[in-house]
Order: structure tokens, then C-alpha cells, then sequence
């Protein structure tokens, strides 16, 4: 079984757990901290997967990224991990359950794309619209790309909506190079 079934399995299983205590929330933004700890400090994940690190100091470990304080499931969960040697699919189980978070709470990831910077009450306006029209949480993250010279480009999962001058220009060139 390869890791990423792994990490689906067990994300999926600890969800279900942590649904049930009402800890979900709490194990989610433990695990983003995790994952940002990845991320950030690339000796963190080699420790994980380290045989010569002792599991008492990979369980500290795990507790210290995730934040401190832990919910009893998520401490649990934790041992369970180091027990079956699985602590080297921690931050593709921190992937796979923030995936199931987003689902089961309704949240829509989406990328927007811009030629300048928005200010927090444009931001807001456009968060507002989009949550609007969809009827879904929306988790909005920025970019500025210059080139786009103006207009947006906005990305979900599913969908890409181009709306650029760049895009425009590109498309009334070809028009008139036919």
C-alpha cells in the first residue's frame, strides 16, 4: 500500500474520531501548525522519519509542532502513529485530513490572481461575493503577478475564470494574426 492510501486511511479514521468528540476544529488547526512546522523546518520531517530518534522524543516532537496542548485524540492518535512506525506519513496525514475538513465543513479553496495588491476591505468584498454565489465557506488566498497587467484570474479545484488583459490581448492578437 503506498503512502498516500496510508495517509487517506488514517486522516479519514482520525477524522471520524475527532467528529465524533467534537474535536475536529481543534485537531485541524493542530495539523495545519504541523504541516507548516514541515514546511518551515525540513530537519522536523527527517527527525520523524529518522530511525535513530527514540519514539518518546518523535512524540515530543509531534506535540511541540502541533502546538502544545493537544486534544486527548490527537495525543492518542499520535501514539498509535509512533506504535506502528507510521510517524513518516504524519505530513501526508496532515494533508489528507485538512482535504476531509474542507469537504465536510464546505470549504472552498480559491485562488485569486491579480496585477496589483487588494487591500483587507476589496479582499473582503470579493471573499463576501464568492460566498455568496456559492453558498460554501470560501478559504481565499492571494497572488500578484504583475504580467496579468490587469483583470483577475481566479482558480478552484474544478474551475479557472480568466479575466485578464493579458488573456484579452493574447486573444484579440490571434484573431488578427488568422
Amino acid at each position: 500500500m503506498n503512502v498516500g492510501q496510508i495517509a487517506v486511511r488514517y486522516a479519514k479514521a482520525l477524522y471520524e474520531v475527532t467528529a465524533e468528540a467534537g474535536e475536529e476544529t481543534l485537531v485541524h488547526d493542530a495539523l495545519n501548525m504541523i504541516q507548516q512546522q514541515a514546511s518551515l523546518v525540513p530537519a522536523f520531517a527527517e527527525a520523524l522519519m529518522s530511525p535513530l530518534v527514540d519514539e518518546e522524543a518523535k512524540l515530543g516532537l509531534m506535540r511541540i509542532a502541533a502546538g502544545g496542548s493537544l486534544p486527548g485524540t490527537l495525543e492518542r492518535f499520535f501514539t498509535l502513529l509512533v506504535d506502528r512506525r507510521r510517524e513518516d506519513t504524519l505530513v501526508d496525514i496532515c494533508h489528507a485530513f485538512k482535504q476531509r475538513y474542507d469537504k465536510e465543513k464546505g470549504i472552498v479553496k480559491v485562488r485569486l490572481i491579480t496585477a496589483v495588491a487588494l487591500d483587507e476591505a476589496r479582499e473582503s468584498a470579493i471573499r463576501t461575493k464568492l460566498e455568496a454565489s456559492t453558498g460554501r465557506l470560501i478559504e481565499l488566498s492571494l497572488q500578484v503577478r504583475p504580467e496579468i497587467i490587469g483583470g483577475y484570474i481566479l482558480m478552484t479545484d474544478e474551475k479557472r475564470l480568466d479575466a485578464s488583459v493579458r488573456t484579452q490581448l493574447l486573444t484579440i492578437q490571434k484573431q488578427l494574426t488568422i
